[in-house]
């Protein structure tokens, strides 16, 4: 619902035209993998931490490094070599590129898809360490 205010309804107040690419649904999966990524990390530091200051402190910390390593705080093609190999580690990388990947470069799902795939892996693995450390009654 914010992303509809945020497209329609801010462009035509400030009459600024905000463009999609021209595959705007590939906008639904990729925010799907996305919210099952960001949901699989919280859940992997609820399940890691001891007290509530631990997680706001895990989550905080890992959130600002996989931004800082994403290439979110600083621009991806600006990093060094080193640098750009170490973002392939953060599942913001991965999220900010299918995301630049529809909005820059018009991108067909099938260049899209690898990125979804990594996304739903790094979910995947979050849930599932969580879910075996987790201790169920």
């Amino acid at each position: 619902l914010m992303m509809l205010v945020g497209v329609y309804v801010m462009s035509h107040i400030i009459s600024f035209s905000f463009h999609l690419g021209e595959h705007p649904w590939h906008m639904l999966p990729v925010t799907m993998v996305v919210a099952a990524a960001t949901t699989g990390f919280g859940v992997l530091v609820a399940a890691l931490a001891r007290t509530p200051e631990q997680s706001s402190t895990l989550a905080a910390t890992g959130a600002i490094l996989m931004g800082v390593f994403g290439g979110i705080m600083m621009p991806h093609v600006l990093m060094p070599l080193m640098m750009k190999k170490l973002a392939m580690i953060s599942p913001m990388y991965w999220a900010h590129q299918a995301y630049l990947d529809i909005f820059l470069r018009d991108a067909a799902f099938v260049t899209i898809l690898p990125k979804l795939i990594v996304l739903t892996l790094f979910a995947g693995i979050c849930f599932y360490i969580a879910g075996r450390r987790v201790q169920w009654m």
